[in-house]
């Protein structure tokens, strides 16, 4: 399965959209004030790939495991030390509550930190090419 982005960027607008099969959904970066800056930078987007990407997973596999999972919090963040250099620390925790005892929903919470797959992306250090 592959993924894509696609963002189109001027000094006044920036657009960006999830590409799905044949077609394309957009996604809002702060559509109010527009400047050169970006209103939703990269690492911002970085840290809410790790949320979301473990808060989808935790009711994937809760499924599988016959674990009940009604609510699920992720907070992650994130250190970057200078501009241009790449994050030196990414953490996040998790508040998840259900219907089953909370040995069960933390032992579920251990399992999917080993698979959700932009956690592995990271770890492994996938290689990120520019391609022309």
């Amino acid at each position: 399965m592959r993924l894509s982005a696609r963002v189109k960027k001027t000094l006044d607008s920036q657009e960006a959209w999830v590409l799905r099969g044949q077609g394309a959904e957009a996604v809002s970066l702060r559509p109010e004030e527009i400047s050169r800056w970006p209103n939703l930078n990269g690492g911002e987007l970085l840290v809410l790939a790790v949320a979301t990407c473990y808060a989808n997973d935790i009711f994937r596999e809760a499924s599988g495991q016959n674990v009940s999972v009604n609510e699920v919090e992720v907070q992650a963040s994130a250190e970057f030390d200078a501009a241009g250099q790449p994050a030196s620390s990414i953490d996040y925790r998790v508040f998840a509550s259900g219907e089953s005892s909370d040995k069960e929903i933390q032992r579920l919470i251990v399992h999917v930190d080993s698979v959700a797959e932009v956690h592995l992306t990271i770890r492994n250090g996938v290689p990120v090419r520019l391609v022309n």
